[in-house]
Formats: structure tokens, C-alpha cells, sequence
């Protein structure tokens, strides 16, 4: 039987005890209440076992949420630095990859926020309800880490439509110049 299972017998043990006449008091069986007592130390430990398990599954967890935010803020400042140079029209893609970033790190400081708290929710719990809470805690927080990572994804392909369509412009632009350049040429040798 489990701890609680355990304390809930005793409790109805005693409150089914026979009452003493024109007293408050009532009779108990001091060998049934020993053998209580004897099986609630003997699922004890096991109990306190489990809650040091769900600890140090929450110190996982939480190292492994705040490693994921750490990669995929490594991973998309990598990703924007590659697509950005030094000219004037990358210089707008460098400051919406700027803020793609603080998205990035704000989703993942939220991501850190939110496991810390549900695993503090899991040390919380009752004894009974901790290996469940602690598969849903590991759920949630990779449900969010793909959110973050699809989020920060989609971001960087927005970044590159717009340097490809600055660059489609850029390229306009010097044939444009290209041309006005050799009509300028052509008119210079006419005259």
C-alpha cells in the first residue's frame, strides 16, 4: 500500500473504533495500530524516494529546456549572420534579425519561465499524482521548445524573402543604371 492509502487506514481504524460510554475516549487495538504504523514506515522511504526522483528529473528538465533556448539562439544568430553583408540594403535585414533575436530570446526566457514553474508545480503535488505531472511538465516543455524553434524558423525566412526581394530591386536598379550609363556613352560619342 501506498503512504497515503496507509494514513487514510488509520484514520478509519480510529474512527471506527468503539466508543468508551459517557466519555470522549474510545478503544483501540494497540497490536492493529502497530501493524499500521509498522507497514506506513515501511512504505516511507519509497515515497521519499520518489520525490527525490521527481527533483532531480525537474533539474533535468530544466537543464535540458534552458540548453534547447540556448542552441536555438546560437542557431539563429549564426543562420542571420550568414545572410547579412556590409551594403546599404542589408542594412534594414540586420534590423529585423535584430529583433527576430529578441523575439527569440524572450520566447526562450518564457520557455526557462514556464518549465521552472511547472516543475515546481510537480515538487508541489501529491505523492500519488507525481510520475503523471512529470510526463506532462516534459511535454509541455518541448511542445513550447518546437513552438520556439518553428517560430524562429519562420522568422528567418521572412528575413531571407525580404534580403532575396531587396536584392531582386538592387539588381533592377543596376540595370537600370547600367543602361541610363550606356545611353549616356552612346550620346557623349554622337556628339
Amino acid at each position: 500500500m501506498k503512504f497515503k492509502e496507509l494514513i487514510d487506514e488509520l484514520e478509519e481504524f480510529v474512527e471506527d473504533a468503539q466508543k468508551v460510554p459517557l466519555s470522549n475516549k474510545c478503544v483501540l487495538d494497540k497490536e492493529e495500530i502497530f501493524n499500521i504504523v509498522q507497514q506506513i514506515r515501511l512504505s516511507y522511504p519509497e515515497d521519499i524516494k520518489q520525490a527525490e526522483y521527481v527533483k532531480k528529473e525537474r533539474d533535468r528538465i530544466l537543464a535540458d529546456a534552458e540548453k534547447e533556448a540556448q542552441m536555438i539562439i546560437e542557431e539563429t544568430k549564426t543562420k542571420v549572420a550568414k545572410m547579412v553583408d556590409e551594403n546599404e540594403i542589408t542594412r534594414l535585414a540586420k534590423q529585423k534579425a535584430a529583433e527576430i533575436l529578441g523575439e527569440a530570446q524572450k520566447d526562450a526566457d518564457d520557455i526557462v519561465v514556464q518549465a521552472k514553474e511547472h516543475a515546481n508545480e510537480i515538487g508541489e503535488a501529491k505523492i500519488a499524482e507525481i510520475n503523471t505531472y512529470q510526463d506532462n511538465a516534459v511535454d509541455y516543455v518541448s511542445q513550447m521548445l518546437q513552438r520556439a524553434e518553428s517560430s524562429t524558423e519562420n522568422s528567418i525566412s521572412t528575413i531571407a524573402k525580404s534580403i532575396e526581394e531587396l536584392n531582386k530591386k538592387y539588381d533592377e536598379l543596376r540595370m537600370i543604371y547600367d543602361s541610363v550609363s550606356q545611353n549616356r556613352i552612346a550620346l557623349r560619342e554622337r556628339s
